[in-house]
């Protein structure tokens, strides 16, 4: 199984939301998530694993509630094994953790929950890449049921108390206002290559051959507002971005130079997107 979440490709590194209860908030994250505080900066509180950053909470207790418009569908942690879904659906269970559903899609299976605020969330473990399914010589993915019985008895016995080691982000999931707009941005723009359309509807793209590292929809309509300045819900997320493709930043308009190696821009639905330059190592 390829790793294609190194730094030969484009990918998200890890996504910041504004938060208004952030007791609430940071309790789901390290109790349910089994994520750990990381560090705190005046009112941005750092979550992950080890060294591996994951969300940044920024805290507003004035924060506008959801409303319908573009943002974020969802966000998804990807686990290094079947096994630690099994544990980690174990201990949802468990503890009596409201769940959405879940779901094989031939490339991965997923749990699908929400935290506090209504932010989505996706759990889920790779398939080998050799299994995933393909149509016209390319990847697709389905939704049937995923099997839990089998990945209960799969699963890693030893009780959940955290993320495991090799745990990334995997992909996030974007409700926009117009698709075309949108592929033009991820795909002629940033670079990724667009792996499944499901014409108006949704869109997902990848780097290096991943069945998607970008989701996109209209699930909530087409020419919804975008998400105002102030509302809970996705703020920035960062992308990896390998020393390979640096011309791909001379695609981008209003590129703003923050360090030696990042840099800022928006996104189509007025996000902010931070461009990291990998490492060479």
């Amino acid at each position: 199984m390829k790793n294609y979440h190194s730094n030969k490709y484009i990918h998200i590194k890890n996504i910041t939301l504004v938060v208004k209860d952030i007791e609430r908030m940071l309790q789901f994250y390290q109790d349910v998530l089994g994520m750990s505080l990381l560090k705190k900066v005046q009112d941005t509180y750092y979550l992950g694993i080890e060294e591996e950053l994951f969300i940044k909470l920024i805290h507003n207790s004035n924060a506008r509630s959801k409303e319908k418009t573009t943002g974020l569908y969802h966000f998804a942690i990807l686990l290094p094994s079947r096994k630690y879904l099994g544990q980690i659906l174990h201990h949802f269970i468990t503890n009596e953790v409201s769940l959405g559903g879940f779901s094989d899609h031939g490339v991965s299976e997923a749990i699908y929950l929400s935290d506090p605020e209504e932010n989505g969330i996706e759990i889920y473990s790779d398939k080998e890449d050799n299994l995933w399914p393909r149509e016209n010589e390319g990847i697709t993915m389905y939704t049937d049921i995923m099997d839990i019985n089998d990945v209960l008895d799969q699963r890693e016995k030893s009780p959940f108390k955290e993320l495991p080691k090799g745990s990334k982000m995997g992909h996030i999931h974007l409700h926009v206002s117009d698709l075309i707009k949108a592929e033009d941005f991820f795909a002629s723009k940033l670079g990724f290559q667009k792996v499944i359309d499901y014409g108006r509807s949704a869109l997902f793209l990848s780097d290096g051959g991943y069945h998607h590292h970008i989701g996109l929809n209209t699930w909530s309509g087409i020419n919804i507002p975008d998400k105002p300045e102030g509302m809970i819900g996705l703020s920035s997320y960062i992308i990896n971005l390998p020393n390979e493709k640096l011309s791909i930043l001379d695609r981008l308009d209003n590129l703003i130079k923050l360090e030696e190696n990042k840099y800022k821009t928006k996104d189509i639905n007025n996000c902010d997107v931070i461009i990291e330059i990998a490492n060479k190592k």
